[in-house]
């Protein structure tokens, strides 16, 4: 960046770098100086950092807080990788004054590898009134979290990998889209508006009983985004909640090495109304079809189901048995995509990974064309 007039006059600043030495950091710091003290704008529609700053730059970050504040900043992330000590970036207290008119234009807030406490959260979801988008990625400081309101605008919000969280409590009329990394204390109060969820499984049936119970009172939930860790602690789930509105599924499903998926046909009963299913199988080792577990599946009919998704662990005998169950069951199914290789790559590399790959590829094209009738639209990726 220079300081001619368009620097001047934007409204947008974005400081970027993926690794910073120690010897220089200071340079670093005085270049995003020099490239503030040039900009002679009165507001910033959107304010990012991110880099490997930590703690030990605790004055300058909170210098470049108070400069984009200063300007009515609308969106402002702070992304700090933190170093290799794991000091991590905290808010000052000195910073959130509670009626600081420089909050009330915020409407985006994200912070990731910075610790943000209970504290904080709730001195902006008081303070800034516009606040429709709150991203919080790792932070430490979390343990039991409220994030409740009748009036808050809030629209957006996520809260990821912050591993120390017990609880968390949402009650938001205007939320729309939430993402939760764990959900074992996840309570969901007034979520009327609340249209897709993005949540991360534990390796215990008894978590996803309690998402799906917490969820089927979400009257307008359409989209799950759901990543399952598969471990010995998961069984079937015949007394799922109901999610009477749901529309589209997407599973992630982590083979961690057992037999069955039981799980899978559980969540298509429970969500009778769904219309896309997107399964992506991953797993850690290479996939076998030897001394996998036969069980009975009940035969279960589904009226709504026009798109399904398939994407890897064709190697396996019990995943291919629960495609067929799908293509057995659904009444309306009018497409079926297949990635037979997806995940390979994570797989240990093979010397002929190659041929590995095509053999996966012409065996799953079989298996499909030989079940997938003619009038429903099949596509192999």
């Amino acid at each position: 960046m220079d300081g001619g007039s368009s620097l001047r006059k934007t409204k947008h600043f974005e400081f970027r770098t993926v690794l910073i030495r120690r010897d220089t950091s200071s340079e670093y710091v005085r270049w995003v100086d020099r490239v503030l003290e040039s900009h002679k704008g009165l507001v910033l529609k959107e304010f990012v950092i991110r880099s490997c700053l930590g703690l030990q730059h605790e004055e300058p970050i909170t210098r470049w807080l108070e400069y984009a504040l200063a300007r009515q900043v609308h969106s402002l992330e702070l992304n700090l990788e933190p170093w290799y000590d794991n000091s991590m970036y905290g808010l000052p207290r000195e910073l959130l004054v509670a009626g600081d008119s420089r909050f009330k234009s915020i409407r985006a807030l994200t912070f990731k590898d910075v610790s943000v406490s209970e504290k904080d959260i709730d001195f902006f979801l008081r303070n800034c009134p516009l606040l429709e988008e709150l991203i919080v990625f790792n932070s430490p400081a979390l343990s039991n979290l409220e994030i409740c309101g009748p009036s808050l605008a809030l629209k957006h919000l996520e809260i990821v990998f912050c591993r120390r969280l017990k609880s968390l409590r949402v009650s938001a009329p205007n939320l729309a889209r939430f993402w939760v990394a764990t959900y074992n204390g996840l309570l969901v109060g007034n979520l009327p508006m609340l249209v897709e969820i993005l949540a991360q499984c534990k390796d215990d049936d008894v978590s996803l009983a309690h998402l799906f119970s917490t969820l089927s009172s979400s009257s307008r939930l359409e989209t799950l985004r759901l990543t399952m860790f598969q471990s010995r602690g998961m069984h079937e789930l015949h007394n799922l909640s109901l999610l009477p509105k749901l529309k589209k599924m997407v599973i992630e499903y982590i083979d961690k090495g057992r037999k069955t998926i039981f799980q899978l046909y559980d969540l298509i009963r429970a969500s009778p109304f769904l219309e896309e299913f997107v399964l992506k199988y991953q797993s850690g080792c290479i996939p076998r079809t030897d001394n996998e577990v036969e069980d009975a599946i009940v035969s279960s009919p589904h009226h709504h189901l026009k798109v399904v998704e398939f994407s890897g662990g064709f190697g396996r005998t019990s995943l291919l048995r629960f495609v067929d169950y799908i293509l057995e069951n659904c009444v309306v199914l009018e497409k079926v995509i297949v990635d037979p290789c997806y995940g390979a790559s994570n797989l240990i590399m093979l010397d002929n990974m190659l041929d590995f790959q095509e053999n996966v590829r012409k065996k799953a094209k079989q298996h499909f064309e030989a079940r997938v009738p003619q009038h429903v639209e099949l596509v192999i990726l």
